[in-house]
């Protein structure tokens, strides 16, 4: 995963190593993702000067290939720039690279390149991240003012179902784009096979607003924008609530189960329930007892010691399967993990109020927050 900072408006309990650690699976854990802008930069110094478009054999079919490649005037800083693009492709596919065409109303056109947001998430984080991405990139930007028809046969092309389309960069003597110059290959240029690839009008691009930013804010022949492309958002109680039973899920399938079919824990349940006690908190609490020392033992750590999504950290790398057995669980133990929860979930839906300090008043909090109900 890259870099994970917490959000800072999720709130850390006070507690000792011999707290329980609360915590609710509804309420999301994100991570900042910052992916690396050296590509900016490089493809600043290759200075790019225009578009070529064309056809090379496909080594898949008996079929010509199209080709849409980047002019650019200095070729190792345009070679560094793609070497960055097919490390991403690497990872996932030749999708990572987001390349989009904007045709302007007044006449030319807008390039920008940059990482595509949803596989740059699965690229950082993995797939089945707990965490939810925040992800910070930046794009590319340049205004081209000549339009050639081989653009146009690209956008054609373009409306087939399925449309391959190598991506790579070129060199150029010339100084300024003309409607006829040399081009030679850059050695070692990687070659990118793209199948997404817009080619849109001004008036389509604009109902994008980050696209219709970067149309009004081209100012420069080179530009860079800020993009993020997932910020956190609030949920409403149906949400939070639907998000936990998912993770519970996910995360303790097993231990779920054994809950389910162990008639002492059941009985524990019912001594809560008769008190206004969901079901959902007496499940989650007795699973959060399950990483309870693990979670301790997270936290010794100096770099993790404010870390309030503990335990997302731990089960990241914690797996059941049908030898997982349940700890030792008492009465006592289930009650002090409910409050401490119930403080948790309180204090990350309303940070203005300050949870009770007991379990009953946090229920009586809850039902007024209307997250009492899973």
């Amino acid at each position: 995963m890259g870099d994970r900072i917490s959000d800072p408006t999720r709130l850390l309990m006070k507690r000792s190593l011999t707290t329980c650690i609360g915590y609710d699976y509804g309420i999301p854990a994100h991570a900042l993702l910052a992916i690396d802008t050296a590509f900016i930069r490089l493809l600043y110094e290759a200075k790019i000067v225009g578009c070529a478009y064309g056809y090379v054999p496909s080594p898949d079919a008996d079929l010509p290939l199209r080709i849409f490649s980047l002019v650019a005037q200095n070729a190792d800083p345009a070679r560094q720039a793609f070497e960055i693009f097919k490390q991403w492709a690497d990872a996932i596919d030749a999708d990572c690279v987001r390349l989009e065409i904007v045709l302007l109303a007044a006449g030319g056109y807008l390039l920008t390149i940059g990482p595509e947001p949803d596989r740059s998430s699965v690229r950082l984080a993995g797939y089945g991240s707990l965490f939810q991405p925040i992800t910070m990139a930046f794009t590319y930007v340049k205004k081209l003012d000549t339009v050639s028809e081989g653009l146009f046969d690209l956008r054609d092309y373009k409306e087939l179902p399925i449309s391959p389309v190598m991506f790579t960069a070129a060199v150029t003597s010339a100084r300024e784009p003309t409607a006829k110059i040399i081009l030679e290959p850059i050695a070692g240029c990687p070659e990118l096979i793209k199948f997404e690839f817009k080619i849109t009008e001004e008036s389509e691009a604009r109902r994008s607003p980050f696209m219709s930013a970067l149309i009004d804010g081209v100012d420069k022949s080179d530009t860079k924008h800020d993009r993020n492309s997932s910020a956190p958002e609030e949920l409403a109680p149906e949400q939070i609530a639907k998000r936990r039973a998912k993770m519970l899920k996910r995360c303790f399938p097993v231990t779920l189960h054994r809950i389910h079919i162990t008639p002492p824990l059941q009985a524990l349940k019912g001594t809560f329930t008769a008190r206004g006690i969901r079901d959902w908190q007496v499940d989650q609490a007795i699973c959060n007892l399950q990483i309870s020392e693990l979670c301790h033992r997270y936290l010794l750590t100096e770099a993790n010691r404010e870390d309030a999504d503990a335990p997302l950290a731990v089960l990241s790398s914690r797996f059941e399967d049908v030898m997982t057995r349940l700890g030792s669980v008492r009465l006592i133990q289930i009650e002090e993990q409910l409050l401490e929860d119930a403080r948790y979930l309180i204090q990350n839906v309303d940070p203005h109020l300050e949870p009770a300090t007991t379990l009953y008043e946090c229920a009586a909090q809850l039902a007024h927050l209307g997250v009492l109900n899973g």
